[in-house]
């Protein structure tokens, strides 16, 4: 038999893959917020999911995920997949969208994001704008012969651009830390504007997929890297039960028994079918605030009011990403948040 030393699996350091390629140095950071882990907090250890171990290239390699790529050759590969993104869109202002072209188009825009860190600021903000075309043209048609697994290349490419955003402040963040770069907020707001967007198309993706949703029917989920999905269709005779909305998990995260986020809704709906997307961006995305969030932010969109009249509201459960120290946290004042609808208005 083999003995393994728990003692020596207890303290070993999460390495970064293929060691930086010998052209950088592994730092770490934390997982949802980006936060780079110093000396003085607790280590990122093997088998945690709670942090990251990420490469800092050195100059000549910079840009490449594992410092693999000298940055000449690097710029050279962000070039020709921007000369992609711009033939597909070509394409799409040419072609009529029906069913058949529309699994063509998610289907490029999946291949051509599949290189996230390839990405430059303008080829992933055009890439967003193709999903809302795409998804704008599907919700308009109405269409029932797109099947759920044919636009789920869209969820892709909406994870690469957000991934790409993160990787853009992640190494903001890095190059700051070992005090090479000046405070820099183009990449904070670059990443919070991502975000914006991001949301927008999740939510559009979530009524696309409740079109062919039966109501009452088990929720479609959906686990990415930097955002979490999951798409519900009420039924018109749910007015008088309550509703329990989760955050979906990965099996990594059910298996080490992670708390879940989520939503629910008290019993007195409104006697309408909708359709209810709830979701959850990394908080890395939203570095453009002035202080790191302590948990992924979570939307809540429905297709039609909830409430046939008022009181209305939801009790939202979110997970802090970090341990907190409540002691510290309870000596802060409670707030009270007030919001206001706006009639019409199901945002």
């Amino acid at each position: 038999p083999v003995e393994f030393s728990s003692m020596t699996t207890a303290v070993a350091i999460k390495p970064c893959a293929a060691n930086c390629s010998g052209h950088g140095q592994c730092a770490h950071i934390m997982r949802d917020s980006g936060s780079v882990i110093t000396a003085d907090m607790p280590p990122c250890l093997k088998g945690a999911v709670d942090c990251l171990a990420v490469c800092l290239c050195d100059d000549d390699y910079f840009g490449s995920d594992v410092c693999d790529v000298k940055t000449e050759e690097f710029a050279a590969k962000q070039r020709s997949r921007e000369g992609i993104v711009n033939g597909i869109a070509a394409l799409v202002g040419l072609e009529n969208a029906d069913d058949e072209v529309i699994e063509g188009w998610v289907s490029s825009l999946s291949m051509a994001s599949q290189r996230a860190s390839e990405l430059t600021e303008d080829s992933a903000q055009k890439l967003l704008g193709l999903v809302d075309t795409v998804t704008s043209s599907a919700i308009s048609a109405k269409s029932r012969g797109l099947s759920t697994e044919s636009i789920q290349g869209l969820l892709n490419t909406i994870n690469s651009v957000a991934e790409n955003a993160v990787k853009t402040q992640v190494r903001r963040r890095l190059l700051q830390h070992h005090r090479r770069l000046e405070a820099n907020s183009s990449s904070s707001i670059q990443s919070t504007a991502t975000s914006q967007v991001s949301q927008s198309l999740l939510n559009n993706f979530g009524n696309l997929v409740a079109q062919n949703m039966l109501p009452g029917q088990e929720a479609a989920k959906y686990t990415h890297g930097e955002f979490k999905l999951a798409v519900h269709k009420l039924s018109a005779d749910s007015d008088n039960s309550s509703i329990a909305l989760a955050i979906p998990q990965t099996t990594s995260e059910r298996f080490l028994g992670e708390a879940l986020s989520s939503i629910a809704i008290p019993a007195g709906l409104s006697a309408t079918e909708a359709s209810l997307v709830i979701s959850s961006l990394r908080s890395e995305l939203f570095a453009g605030l002035d202080s790191d969030l302590q948990s992924n932010p979570i939307s809540l969109f429905s297709s039609a009011p909830l409430c046939a009249e008022p009181p209305c509201y939801v009790d939202v459960v979110m997970q802090n990403s970090e341990s907190i120290d409540y002691t510290v946290l309870n000596m802060h004042t409670e707030k009270n948040v007030s919001v206001s609808c706006i009639v019409g208005d199901t945002s």
